[in-house]
């Protein structure tokens, strides 16, 4: 090796470096631009989570509903307020009580009171 091949590796080892060096400091102080969090509105205030009941698995038309079949998941309260029909919150409201006929609850769907009859 001469002098000239020592002089080109010596740069390249170089330029190497320095590109490995950059890149680290650019994803050291790489921030995502959108982080989401879910639970916050655009005005940046927690939303208040509530319980409501779902079906725990797929229930037809007359159907009686009990404890059983029943399972809870949170919703956010903004969402529950902007509905146009009536889920129902209430377990009471629910339990012996029957499917409307005609009607079904797919597993894991939450109750509206249009499908619900005594």
């Amino acid at each position: 090796m001469n002098k000239k091949d020592i002089t080109i590796i010596s740069i390249l080892v170089a330029i190497i470096a320095i590109l490995a060096i950059t890149t680290g400091v650019l994803l050291i102080k790489w921030e995502p631009k959108h982080v989401c969090d879910c639970n916050k509105t655009v005005d940046n205030k927690v939303d208040e989570l509530v319980k409501i009941p779902y079906a725990k698995k797929a229930l037809s038309g007359g159907t009686t509903i009990t404890e059983d079949v029943v399972g809870f998941v949170e919703v956010n309260s903004e969402y529950l307020a902007s509905q146009d029909v009536d889920v129902i919150q209430n377990i009471n409201e629910l339990l012996g009580k029957h499917v409307k006929k005609d009607t079904t609850i797919p597993e894991g769907g939450i109750f509206f009171t249009s499908q619900v009859v005594e």
